[in-house]
């Protein structure tokens, strides 16, 4: 736990997230789901923490503004697949989730490794 957010713990979330909405892409699971929630980038406990107080000593980092970045975007690409699921365009958004999606979880990654990386070596 790094200064109120849990960045393994963090990673995971948005892991597991992804794969739920693979679901959702692929018409297996039939849950209502808000595109608008889904889009806002701090909904979750890591957006939250990026936004908040908390993480202030850490913006200057540019480990830390790629997360932010890659995070915001990874948010706003999932609340642009649950758009077009909701008007019946699964095919369009199945090739944003399997490409741009899956993009933005793998930056989502790195950037919460490469603050890891910084926050170990202090």
């Amino acid at each position: 736990m790094r200064d109120g957010v849990n960045l393994l713990g963090a990673a995971e979330k948005h892991i597991l997230w992804k794969n739920r909405l693979g679901h959702h892409v692929q018409g297996s699971i039939r849950e209502p789901v808000e595109g608008i929630l889904v889009g806002q980038s701090g909904i979750c406990q890591l957006g939250s923490w990026l936004n908040g107080v908390a993480s202030e000593l850490l913006r200057e980092l540019p480990e830390f503004e790629q997360l932010q970045q890659a995070h915001q975007r990874f948010h706003h690409l999932g609340g642009q697949i649950i758009e077009k699921l909701q008007v019946g365009h699964r095919e369009q958004a199945a090739v944003i989730f399997r490409n741009e999606y899956n993009q933005a979880l793998r930056h989502v990654i790195q950037g919460l490794t490469g603050l890891n990386k910084h926050l170990q070596g202090d």
